[in-house]
């Protein structure tokens, strides 16, 4: 017998060799402009062995590999394999093209097994946790009460119905239908009001009970709450229009505030350095390579884990939707 790596035939061309018999496997994915064929793999086999052997390809189905069954006639059990496979040389183009391939596999592995992921995490929360659907339409008034804390779906229910009650009573020109409307469009105010006030009362006396348990067992959340009542929740991180001159005093005179400004940043931006073209040209052309063993080796789970528990609380989540808290209960 006689193996062969790279027989470059095309299509279902064969090796004719006086006392031999060609098994072949072919290169199918070949260019359309070749005129030889490209890689390719076979067997010659002694045509004496057909006489004392069956011989049959068990697997050529991967292109540069091929699997020849050889069984005895006299004896079934008497049965051997021989396999012909092609190694393309080191950083051939066909070898990189495998490699991009597999990778690109393994990607798409990855990707799938993170989203399966991510649907279960989401399915676990739908199924464990509270929500509350937000409606966006014309009728909605959620999105316009955001700054009010005690704002609820309760309310903007109501609040919805009071604004559908009025529009029917604006609306009617009916002078004995009108009377009823107003009634309704009264009864449907009042009890907007009424569970206003009460969601204000439930709103501050909940503010107050956190606030005293913070104060007994997290100091850092309880001024962290006192901030954010009142005043100091509306300040407003604007850019103070004022300077300090050279001789120590302060102005808020527009142009000479744009012209502290303008020498502030100059001075910032435009060291004096040495500007020779020539220099800097030759700088710019330098072959900028940083080896890290830090940033070139891969990211370990012990990193991943350090990340993971040193993100903060309440903040929102990326475009998985998974919150930080929840990451941490599973690290």
């Amino acid at each position: 017998m006689i193996g062969i790596t790279e027989s470059r035939l095309l299509k279902n061309n064969i090796i004719k060799i006086d006392n031999y018999k060609w098994y072949g496997n072919n290169r199918s994915h070949i260019h359309t402009r070749a005129k030889t064929g490209s890689g390719g793999v076979g067997l010659l086999v002694k045509e004496e062995l057909l006489c004392s052997h069956n011989i049959n390809v068990e697997d050529k189905s991967t292109d540069g590999i091929i699997w020849v069954k050889f069984s005895d006639k006299t004896n079934n059990r008497n049965i051997f394999y021989v396999c012909v496979t092609y190694l393309p040389p080191e950083f051939s183009a066909r070898s990189t093209i495998i490699d991009i391939e597999k990778s690109n596999g393994d990607q798409d592995d990855v990707d799938n097994i993170y989203c399966e992921f991510v649907n279960i995490m989401h399915n676990e929360m739908n199924s464990k946790l509270n929500t509350k659907t937000k409606l966006l339409n014309s009728c909605n008034n959620k999105r316009r009460r955001f700054k009010k804390p005690w704002w609820s779906n309760d309310l903007t229910s109501k609040w919805n119905e009071t604004c559908s009650a009025e529009n029917q009573y604006l609306r009617c020109t009916n002078n004995s239908n009108k009377s009823a409307l107003r009634t309704l469009y009264l009864n449907k105010r009042k009890d907007f009001d009424k569970l206003v006030q009460q969601s204000k009362r439930c709103y501050w006396h909940q503010c107050q009970e956190d606030l005293l348990y913070m104060n007994n067992n997290d100091s850092k959340q309880f001024w962290r709450k006192i901030g954010n009542i009142g005043i100091g929740n509306e300040r407003q991180s604007a850019i103070p229009n004022e300077v300090v001159l050279s001789d120590g005093s302060v102005t808020n005179n527009l142009d000479s505030v744009l012209h502290k400004w303008k020498d502030c940043f100059y001075n910032l931006l435009n060291q004096s350095n040495n500007s020779d073209p020539k220099i800097v040209k030759d700088d710019l052309n330098l072959e900028n390579i940083i080896v890290s063993d830090l940033l070139d080796n891969e990211i370990t789970f012990d990193e991943v884990h350090n990340i993971v528990m040193n993100s903060k609380n309440n903040k929102s989540p990326g475009v998985d939707l998974i919150q930080s808290e929840l990451c941490k209960n599973f690290s």
